[in-house]
């Protein structure tokens, strides 16, 4: 009996089956943890090329809704307020951005 108490007062505490050791960390990620990064990050882009990749002109559609021509200029207009008119980097940033202030678009 002496020696199991022994043996159990001189043991390592354990957290969850695992050893812990004075000074280090107690807290890892698990390797599961760090793809979810580059999962919503390659998600992103895949939606973002996606929604690149739909035929037409989305400033076309929204203005000329009740049919004719639209006027060149107020598509223009539509471009530079949707951001259309910008590189696709700076597009994508800004999609991203979004996406982590939790704007949708909606």
């Amino acid at each position: 009996m002496k020696r199991i108490a022994a043996a159990k007062a001189n043991a390592a505490p354990r957290i969850n089956g695992e050893k812990v050791v004075e000074g280090k960390p107690q807290i890892q990620a698990k390797p599961g943890v760090l793809l979810v990064i580059p999962t919503l990050v390659g998600a992103a882009a895949l939606v973002f090329v996606l929604m690149r990749l739909i035929p037409g002109d989305i400033c076309v559609v929204r203005l000329g809704s009740g049919g004719g021509s639209v006027d060149p200029r107020a598509v223009a207009l539509c471009h530079a307020e949707l951001g259309l008119d910008r590189p696709l980097i700076l597009q994508f940033l800004d999609f991203v951005w979004g996406f982590f202030r939790l704007d949708l678009g909606i």
